[in-house]
């Protein structure tokens, strides 16, 4: 609940009002960098962020999830996974400005939390700030982006402003059928984009005698005491075995593809089946065994995390998705 002392508080709380008033379009959005500020001696930039189709999107998405719900309806994760990518929206991530670097970001509509930004955008409108562009648009279709820098003093920035973008990511459903064969033949696929990738080798990943190589390496026992160790390896195990038990293996699969091309590989099964309970976020970091062999390609590897039999030797799978980066050029304002 906001009260009067509430907003007192929060209005004491901005200083250094530095009013901006650019525009400036990326991807599909249409931006306006309002100005900069601070909270509390804390240097931040406030953005506006505009898409036509935003409120759409997101009021679908509610309205397929709500009625997932009140038809008591289970999705497979096929289907939780597709509707997820069709309502994906990205916001893009400011990196730096002028060099300097942001440190966090905050994102949000601007119809939640009215009162905070219509105190804040009211303190730049008495500081001079207006922008036609923005004025009547659906506050439904706008985000508000407020961006913290680490060690940053605004100065006067009216002239020569330069925004770097971190790259933007996009993924894509491909439901490619793929029979995965341990130590088979390469194979050749063609996505959705018409990209070319290659399966190079598919092997089965012993993940207890590979925690096991880890510990022993001298590189690991050089950074840590025998006690740290210890208590490290005991905490491996505990969460190996809650996801691949002794016994089992999971699977991985090497692939070279373009370099900004990434797969996401999974069983069929899996796909076609109710989402399992999570034993918590979990992840395998593995290293091709092989050189891209075409230019401009990199071999990755895709890990299945889904404990096998050791003696497996073929698992019918799907390239289900993969995800494209894209490097975006620097914005100069």
């Amino acid at each position: 609940m906001i009260t009067i002392s509430k907003i007192k508080e929060y209005l004491q709380s901005l200083s250094d009002i530095q009013v901006i008033a650019k525009d400036f379009s990326v991807a599909d959005y249409e931006y306006h960098l309002v100005g900069f500020y601070k909270m509390n001696g804390e240097q931040k930039m406030l953005l506006l962020a505009f898409n036509e189709d935003l409120s759409d999107l997101i009021e679908e998405y509610d309205c397929e999830t709500a009625g997932r719900f009140y038809y008591d309806k289970e999705l497979t994760v096929r289907e939780e996974e597709k509707m997820q990518i069709r309502y994906e929206t990205y916001l893009l991530h400011i990196k730096s400005i002028n060099g300097h670097k942001i440190c966090s970001s905050q994102k949000s509509p601007m119809s939640n939390y009215e009162a905070e930004h219509a105190l804040l955008l009211a303190e730049f409108i008495k500081n001079g700030w207006e922008s036609e562009g923005f004025a009547n648009k659906n506050p439904n279709h706008i985000f508000v982006v407020i961006c913290s820098f680490a060690d940053y003093e605004a100065e006067d920035v009216q002239e020569n402003l330069t925004l770097s973008f971190a790259p933007e990511n996009s993924r894509f459903t491909a439901e490619i059928p793929i029979t995965l064969e341990i130590e088979g033949p390469s194979r050749e696929i063609i996505l959705p984009s018409y990209d070319r990738v290659f399966i190079r080798r598919v092997s089965t990943f012993d993940l207890h005698k590979h925690t096991d190589e880890v510990f022993a390496s001298e590189k690991i026992r050089s950074l840590f005491s025998a006690e740290e160790l210890e208590e490290m390896r005991r905490e491996s195990e505990e969460i190996n075995e809650k996801h691949c038990p002794k016994g089992k293996c999971f699977i991985a699969v090497e692939y070279e593809a373009p370099d900004n091309i990434s797969l996401n590989i999974q069983p069929k099964a899996t796909l076609d089946s109710p989402r399992k309970m999570s034993n918590g976020a979990f992840a395998v970091l593995g290293f091709a065994s092989m050189r891209a062999e075409h230019e401009g390609y990199k071999m990755r590897v895709a890990t299945i995390t889904e404990p096998f039999d050791p003696e497996i030797k073929t698992l019918e799978a799907e390239i289900f998705s993969y995800s494209v980066t894209t490097e975006l050029d620097n914005i100069d304002l």
